[in-house]
């Protein structure tokens, strides 16, 4: 009866430590105000009241399984393509199983994090450290 009280204890114990290093921490605040974010087709938008200070870069975004790499529309306004993570392959289909050897099988991607439909990711670098920040309120725009 102890042992197996030892040994569960000890199961709790190391799965506490493996889900640790699994979850990503997110900032509960961002070192600037955030304007606006919204998406319009394919292109993530967000936009800041003050150009962003020379120490803060923005590296990426996370939405909807989807990842961009931001880029600065003006001193304001930094946009990214969202993009799907895994790329898809054509795959030969024939009715001799011999030429369809050569094909892979698809990879499944899991996203890199939980989110709700509206919320981003921001990935940014502060004084070369790299952190992450979950915004809320995504607006879809068409």
């Amino acid at each position: 009866m102890k042992t197996s009280f030892v040994n569960i204890l000890f199961i709790v114990f190391v799965c506490s430590f493996i889900s640790c290093g699994t979850n990503q921490d997110f900032q509960s605040h961002f070192p600037q105000e955030i304007k606006k974010t919204f998406v319009q087709k394919n292109t993530f938008f967000i936009e800041f009241d003050q150009p962003l200070s020379a120490n803060l870069q923005l590296i990426s975004v996370h939405y909807n399984k989807q990842h961009a790499a931001l880029q600065s529309a003006s001193q304001l306004s930094f946009t990214g393509i969202l993009k799907a993570t895994a790329a898809s392959t054509d795959l030969i289909l024939d009715a001799d199983p011999a030429k369809e050897y050569g094909n892979k099988a698809p990879a499944i991607h899991q996203p890199q994090f939980k989110l709700e439909p509206n919320q981003a990711v921001l990935e940014y670098k502060l004084n070369h450290k790299t952190y992450f920040y979950k915004t809320q309120n995504v607006v879809i725009q068409q």
